[in-house]
C-alpha cells in the first residue's frame, strides 16, 4: 500500500476516483522521473483534493457528545445568576476547558461566553415583562457586573435598551 492510500485508510475516507486517478498518474511519473515538476504538481493536487475530506472527517469528531452538552447547559441554567467560569462549565461536561470550548462552539454555533450572555438576556426579557424590578437590580440579579454592562449587552443582542424594551412591551 502506498503512502497516499495509507493516509486515506487512516482517515477512514471512501475511495475518491479523482484521487485514485491522480495517484496512478503520480506513481507513473515518479517511476519515470522522481524529481519532476509534474510529480510535484500531482502531489499538490492530491493534497488539495484531500483537504476538504480531512476537514469534514475532523469536524465530525469535534462536536460535543449530547449528554455532555446537556450537563453543561444544565449547569449553566442552575447557576445563571452567578459568576460562571469556563472551567466550571467544562468540568460539568467532563472535558478540559480547551476541548469544551471548541466542541461547544461546534455543537451550538456560539462560544460558551456568548451562550451565557444570550441565556441571561433571555431571562432578562422574561423578568422585564413579568416584574416591576428596577433594571439596576435585574442586572445584578442576572450576574452582570453593572447596569451599564447589562445595557450594553442587552442592546447588542436585541437592538434596544432594557428600558426601551420594557416601554415597548408595556404599550
Amino acid at each position: 500500500m502506498d503512502a497516499l492510500a495509507l493516509k486515506r485508510t487512516v482517515f477512514g475516507l471512501d475511495p475518491d476516483p479523482v484521487i485514485e486517478t491522480l495517484e496512478n498518474l503520480l506513481r507513473e511519473e515518479e517511476a519515470a522521473s522522481p524529481a519532476s515538476r509534474f510529480a510535484d504538481a500531482l502531489r499538490a493536487a492530491v493534497r488539495v483534493r484531500m483537504q476538504p475530506l480531512r476537514r469534514a472527517h475532523n469536524d465530525s469528531r469535534a462536536a460535543i457528545a449530547p449528554y455532555r452538552l446537556r450537563r453543561a447547559k444544565q449547569y449553566l441554567e442552575d447557576n445563571l445568576c452567578q459568576e460562571i467560569r469556563l472551567e466550571d462549565m467544562a468540568a460539568a461536561a467532563g472535558l478540559s476547558p480547551y476541548h469544551f470550548c471548541r466542541q461547544f462552539k461546534q455543537a451550538t454555533g456560539v462560544t460558551p461566553l456568548r451562550y451565557v450572555l444570550e441565556r441571561r438576556i433571555d431571562r432578562a426579557k422574561q423578568l422585564i415583562l413579568d416584574t416591576e424590578t428596577p433594571l439596576v437590580d435585574l442586572s445584578l440579579l442576572l450576574g452582570f457586573s453593572s447596569q451599564s454592562h447589562f445595557t450594553v449587552i442587552f442592546r447588542k443582542l436585541t437592538g434596544q435598551t432594557p428600558r426601551r424594551y420594557r416601554e415597548l412591551c408595556r404599550q
